[in-house]
């Protein structure tokens, strides 16, 4: 799965002010609409008095700006309601620690913990790092049993590996061939919540982000 790197995402109040100007500009209209409105029935010629239809067809307008001014209300309400129920949501996930599906990770010095689902019939399971070139720099054995591990960045000569982004992943084996790989879960905390379309995106550790139905809570 694709990780997006970590950019603060901030709600703000552009949407409600334009809102707000929308409804007072057609409210404005429906004011000077009954202005006019009023203005023409009372100083209409008595000879020759509005058509019944052309009355008719004043009230639908009327009408119209009047469902404007309401609909655009309960809009903002509506957007009021969905703002405090995924501010109650986003309140249960910040700080909370997370397991997340991540083939690429950026290293910064500090030991990476990661989980996985490994299937119990399996030979042997390797975790593995890459660098940018795909170039194999650290694998090692681990216990399908084991709820988690770490990887301290170091590489398969001993050595500490510099700050960078990495590939990760868990190779499957059986009978010394590989049979299968994939991407396992990176263990994180939730340092930022923001919304975005509508959805919760979560600012985690390690410089990445992710939508919360893509994230596990431990």
């Amino acid at each position: 799965m694709d990780i997006t790197p970590v950019q603060s995402v901030q709600s703000t109040v552009t949407n409600t002010q334009n809102d707000q100007l929308f409804e007072s500009d057609v409210a404005d209209q429906l004011d000077t609409f009954l202005t006019l409105l009023t203005a023409q029935i009372q100083n209409q010629d008595p000879l020759a008095p509005m058509e019944s239809t052309d009355f008719v067809g004043q009230l639908a307008t009327f009408s119209g700006l009047e469902q404007q001014v309401q609909g655009n209300q309960y809009l903002q309400q509506m957007t009021s309601l969905m703002d405090t129920f995924l501010g109650v949501i986003a309140s249960d996930w910040m700080g909370q620690t997370v397991a997340i599906e991540s083939s690429f990770v950026p290293f910064e010095g500090e030991p990476i913990t990661y989980t996985a689902d490994i299937p119990d019939n399996i030979g042997q399971a390797v975790f593995s790092v890459r660098d940018r070139d795909g170039d194999m720099i650290y694998s090692t054995l681990i216990d399908p049993e084991a709820e988690n591990w770490s990887w301290n960045g170091e590489a398969k000569d001993g050595s500490q590996v510099t700050n960078d982004v990495y590939q990760v992943s868990i190779e499957l084996y059986e009978g010394g061939n590989l049979i299968g790989s994939f991407a396992p879960q990176l263990i994180t905390q939730v340092t930022e919540v923001a919304v975005e379309n509508g959805k919760l995106r979560l600012g985690l550790g390690n410089h990445l982000t992710e939508f919360a139905e893509n994230v596990q809570k431990m």
